[in-house]
């Protein structure tokens, strides 16, 4: 692979949704060889994610501490 072209994936998503589909993560990241997910979400996201067995090739972000910029 060419490491030029890595990049993570974002992926926001509610706790609700997170715990819904959280299972499927693991195939998403053996297919997704590019980089590491990262979840954006509520702090419940982020300790789903701690507790998955994709945290070691996944991070989060808490929702709250992204700026949001009205025009």
């Amino acid at each position: 692979m060419n490491t030029e072209h890595r990049f993570d994936m974002l992926i926001v998503v509610t706790p609700a949704d997170c715990e819904r589909v959280l299972q499927l993560y693991p195939r998403l990241v053996d297919k997704f060889n590019n980089g590491n997910l990262c979840f954006i979400g509520a702090p419940r996201v982020g300790e789903l994610v701690r507790d998955s067995a994709i945290a070691d090739r996944a991070d989060w972000i808490d929702e709250t501490c992204i700026p949001v910029t009205r025009h």
